[in-house]
């Protein structure tokens, strides 16, 4: 089969990003996302709990803001959670890119012939290049997480 028989493939999505559209677009669509977020989180804690959502908000927000004291005690965990989330994300860059080194050799040299064999087509478009980032993010996700969730139950 030469290279001129093979179909041409287009990718699914497409990406791009739009630089016609308004600042004031952007604005308007994250404050349409606050707010359905605020509905949906509002009908969870009325089909849960049976309370008024509104109730709720205003007592979540009184807990927060409601004494000067509150202000600095949330300032304080603020602080101690960035503080543990930049540690955590410069930790697991590091060691996820060591593993995912470490992984994509093991698994080029021993899996991936059977995986690419069960992807068929789709792994002769995956290069070399495309593979080893692949395992780079699934790695660093996989070593966020280890090491993020148990630092987010201490706090």
């Amino acid at each position: 089969m030469e290279k001129s028989d093979k179909k041409v493939r287009t990718p699914l999505f497409h990406i791009a990003k739009r630089e016609a559209m308004p600042w004031y677009f952007g604005v308007i669509v994250r404050a349409i996302a606050v707010v359905a977020a605020l509905i949906v989180a509002g009908v969870l804690v009325a089909a849960l709990t049976g309370k008024n959502p509104i109730q709720v908000y205003a007592t979540m927000f009184d807990g927060v803001f409601g004494h000067s004291d509150r202000i600095w005690n949330m300032g304080q965990k603020v602080a101690i959670l960035l503080g543990i989330s930049l540690a955590v994300t410069l930790i697991s860059t590091l060691l996820s890119v060591l593993l995912a080194k470490f992984v994509a050799g093991i698994f080029a040299s021993s899996l991936a012939p059977a995986v690419r064999n069960l992807l068929g087509d789709y792994a002769e478009m995956m290069s070399g290049e495309h593979f080893s980032a692949l395992v780079t993010g699934c790695a660093s996700a996989a070593v966020s997480l280890v090491l993020f969730i148990p630092c987010f139950i201490l706090v």
